[in-house]
């Protein structure tokens, strides 16, 4: 009885003792708590082996930690116990973790968790003891058990705080690093904003464009300084939409109002120019384009831009009157090359007219007149001399400096006066002339004089393309008639030396020839004449030789509605491509018709 009293003296001192050890352990390292739980169980609480393993919960090391001396055959009662345990408990023991006790003892093991379900670990102790584990044996090694566990969990705890304490402030130095990042960011890119705006008011007021937002739906409007400096206002807040149209023309306010409400109610882009009347009477060109789209409110907006064209319309004009100009030029140096040929043609009529007159005094001399033939030869008098005026006139349409004056035309006409010009051209270098010309063509509308520029000169570049060719026949191919897209087309084919893939557009540039003596603007006088008509003017090499030059015009609006009829009639009076005749041309011999 007494031994017993004293074992529970002991156990309560070891209680008592064992209360002030959590106090010593918070904050303190896993390792360490493992390390002095193993010293207390083998030191303090009297026992003479003392094994324990904790487990790190968030999947760490686990850590081992002996303590006094243990028997081999302890050992091995240990690791066969835990190897009935779970997996992450029962791993195989260091061996050489424990000192070996070589006398002839037997100790007798117990193993206790380390909180609940041993998720902390677990302790195994060895005493030499006869009746270990006592019921006090078991209460002390599960208080110091509990206190270990309790003792581990603060530690990870307090771990655990102060990585996240390590992290919090971690990522309060990258976002104030970033803050600070991104507020110097944001102030560059207020920099180069406000760089950007001046550079943009700048560039808007060097183009002359002037940039606005409308929002159909709220009629709001709002525009650039540039954009109100156009119109010629100096206070944009002040300016309404009325006023804006007010500095339409007058002539072209009612095509702006119109085509401003098509647009804001189909919701199409706008692309147009009109007039400006400036207040000081002078007038403004403007372009106005605008994309239509939808705002993040789901309504119809349209941003724009409004150009100042007026001095590309004054330079257009300018150029307009220098390419008339220029073209005036060009037909008196044609016409230069073309003396002889105009020269025999005067010629000719009045050859004719001197030798009927002189007919007609022959009938009359007679001692019993002949008043028919006498009218004969009149007739035929009367009508050289209108063929002579006709080549006259022919003659002063092509020097006489007039603006372009567009009338309705019949395009075969204008080929068969061509002709008449450049008989003597085509006679003196041998060249056989083709007129394939389809009949009732419709009208087109034109300056006659200008397109006859235009095909002279294509039939002087044909002449002189066939003049270095001395191994085929010189042949010149004029044809006219209706295109697929139902325009009228005239196209000029030569059988001469060709024109090479890269020079068939080249051609048409302004100062660009192949001929030693050319100045290479005949052929762009010529384009710019076709385009002033809406027409298209381009060059293609035939095969196995020579070049076709070809040009289109839009018909006459009034004689469109006879297309229809026209390709009847030419479906059955088109000569057949196949059947090719060849017609040299030659002055006629003067004399009595």
């Amino acid at each position: 009885m007494a031994n017993e009293n004293l074992r529970l003296r002991s156990a309560l001192r070891d209680l008592v003792a064992l209360s002030t050890i959590p106090a010593g352990w918070i904050g303190i390292e896993p390792r360490t708590i493992a390390t002095g739980l193993a010293d207390i169980l083998a030191g303090s609480l009297g026992f003479d082996f003392a094994f324990v393993r904790m487990l790190d919960p968030t999947g760490g090391v686990t850590i081992d930690v002996t303590s006094g001396r243990a028997t081999r055959s302890f050992l091995d009662w240990l690791q066969t116990q835990l190897s009935t345990l779970d997996e992450s408990l029962r791993r195989q023991t260091i061996q050489n973790i424990a000192g070996f006790d070589e006398r002839p003892i037997s100790l007798r093991g117990m193993i206790v968790p380390i909180g609940f379900n041993a998720y902390a670990g677990l302790v195994a102790v060895g005493c030499e003891r006869s009746d270990f584990p006592t019921e006090a044996d078991r209460m002390l090694l599960t208080v110091a058990a509990n206190h270990a566990a309790t003792a581990f969990r603060s530690a990870n705890l307090v771990n655990e705080r102060r990585q996240a304490e390590q992290e919090v402030c971690k990522a309060r130095d990258e976002l104030e690093m970033k803050v600070a990042e991104r507020t110097a960011e944001l102030q560059q890119a207020m920099v180069e904003l406000a760089r950007s705006e001046a550079k943009l008011i700048e560039a808007q007021r060097v183009s002359q464009t002037g940039s606005f937002v409308w929002n159909v739906s709220t009629h709001e409007r709002i525009g650039s300084r540039e954009f109100f400096r156009i119109l010629g206002f100096d206070e944009p807040h002040s300016v309404t939409w009325e006023m804006v149209l007010e500095r339409a023309h007058p002539e072209d306010r009612a095509q702006v109002v119109e085509t401003v409400r098509q647009a804001s109610r189909s919701g199409k882009d706008l692309d147009y120019e009109h007039r400006l009347l400036m207040p000081d009477r002078s007038v403004r060109h403007v372009h106005v384009v605008a994309h239509a789209g939808r705002n993040s409110a789901g309504q119809l907006e349209y941003v724009g831009a409004v150009v100042d064209v007026t001095a590309a319309k004054q330079a257009e004009e300018k150029l307009h009157k220098t390419q008339s100009e220029l073209a005036r030029v060009t037909r008196v140096t044609t016409l230069g090359e073309l003396t002889a040929s105009i020269a025999h043609e005067v010629n000719q009529p009045l050859a004719g007219v001197i030798a009927n007159a002189e007919a007609c005094l022959r009938w009359l001399d007679r001692e019993n007149p002949d008043l028919e033939a006498a009218r004969r030869s009149v007739d035929w008098v009367i009508k050289d001399g209108n063929r002579a005026t006709e080549v006259i006139r022919r003659l002063r349409s092509l020097v006489n400096k007039t603006d372009s004056e567009k009338t309705p035309l019949d395009i075969n006409d204008v080929v068969n006066e061509v002709v008449a010009l450049v008989q003597r051209e085509l006679a003196s270098h041998q060249i056989l002339l083709q007129m394939k010309l389809a009949p009732a063509l419709p009208m087109i509308l034109g300056d006659r004089v200008q397109l006859q520029q235009v095909i002279i000169n294509l039939v002087v570049n044909g002449i002189e393309a066939m003049q270095p060719v001395t191994d085929r026949p010189h042949e010149l191919v004029i044809r006219s008639g209706l295109d697929d897209t139902q325009q009228v087309f005239v196209s000029v084919t030569d059988c001469g030396v060709g024109i090479s893939a890269e020079n068939e557009e080249r051609m048409f540039n302004a100062f660009f020839t192949t001929k030693s003596s050319g100045m290479g603007i005949g052929l762009s006088i010529c384009r710019s004449i076709m385009e002033a008509h809406d027409g298209r003017l381009w060059a293609t090499a035939c095969s196995p030789h020579g070049a076709t030059f070809q040009f289109t015009l839009p018909m006459n609006a009034d004689t469109a509605s006879n297309v229809q009829s026209f390709l009847s009639s030419a479906g059955a009076a088109m000569p057949n491509p196949a059947r090719r005749t060849r017609r040299p041309i030659s002055p006629a011999p003067p004399g009595v018709h």
